[in-house]
């Protein structure tokens, strides 16, 4: 498939402003999905790290990188639009691009797969101001691994659904919490700005 026919894959529903972060529910078809597995599938695996280190007890996650090109874009188009729409709606953030490449996450029971508290908005000249988390599993595939928000004293949960997006500020706490029984997809992807004033 070239990237001409991947037009449709821009249209996505109206998203639901759940008012401290975004949240667009079945954003992706399962067409769509089933196109960035098979994008990931020829990708090198390598384990997540926190800080560029690697700690299990920390993170224990396998991530490959979706590059830009003519395969991707059409994610990359429809991922931005989404995160300019939740800015426009939310915060106001003066943003530039995406970039870094998208990060495919995989969280494997058997691999106590998680993620424990922890923010995005990164180091550098540029700063992470925006990040997307998309749900790539079916929920009755796997158990445990919800991605929890935290913007006062008590977690948020995030709703499971496959083609699930969320969009949040990079500087708020996140976690995945474990997977206790099959595995986690996900895709995350960053949009980032100069730094805060």
């Amino acid at each position: 498939m070239t990237a001409k026919n991947y037009s449709d894959f821009l249209e996505f529903s109206e998203p639901e402003d759940l008012t401290n972060f975004y949240f667009y529910k079945q954003a992706l078809s399962d067409q769509q999905i089933g196109v960035v597995e098979k994008l990931s599938e020829s990708l090198k695996d390598e384990r997540g790290t926190a800080g560029g280190e690697t700690n299990d007890s920390y993170r224990s996650s396998r991530i490959r990188w979706i590059h830009y090109g003519n395969d991707s874009h059409w994610l990359y188009e429809t991922l931005g639009t989404m995160a300019a729409t939740a800015n426009r709606a939310l915060w106001n953030f003066n943003i530039a691009a995406m970039t870094e490449s998208i990060q495919f996450g995989e969280y494997h029971a058997t691999e106590n797969g998680h993620y424990d508290w922890h923010l995005d908005i990164g180091a550098g000249s540029f700063k992470r101001k925006i990040s997307i988390v998309v749900q790539l599993t079916d929920p009755a595939e796997y158990e445990g691994g919800d991605l929890e928000l935290l913007f006062g004293r008590s977690p948020q949960r995030v709703e499971r659904g496959k083609g699930n997006v969320t969009v949040f500020p990079s500087y708020v706490l996140h976690r995945v919490t474990p997977v206790t029984k099959g595995i986690r997809r996900s895709l995350v992807i960053w949009v980032s700005g100069e730094p805060f004033r």
